[in-house]
């Protein structure tokens, strides 16, 4: 009886350590949790926010690169036709002069 008693002794004494081991892990978690969450929460919001920035001057740079070829590309097409406009117009000129004075 004694045996048993003396284990009985030691069960409650280790349940009553268990216990009080799990209170402790509840009470660094209850104290870290919130940390964790804002700590998440935090690094979320800034990697939108610098994906969004990054996105934003891929997009900015490719605009103006894509902007830069299309009045490059305009702007020869204009030359392009102004110019052949004007010769256009010096060759008839020319024609007509030839054959008026021929």
């Amino acid at each position: 009886m004694e045996l048993y008693g003396a284990g009985e002794k030691e069960r409650k004494y280790m349940r009553s350590m268990i216990a009080n081991e799990v209170n402790e892990i509840q009470k660094i978690w209850n104290q870290r949790f919130p940390t964790l969450v804002v700590g998440a929460v935090v690094g979320l919001v800034v990697a939108l926010v610098v994906d969004a920035m990054a996105v934003l001057v891929v997009v900015l740079v490719v605009d103006a690169v894509v902007g830069l070829v299309v009045a490059l590309v305009v702007d020869a097409m204009v030359v392009l036709v102004v110019v052949l406009v004007v010769d256009a117009m010096v060759g008839l000129v020319v024609v007509v002069v030839v054959e008026t004075v021929v």
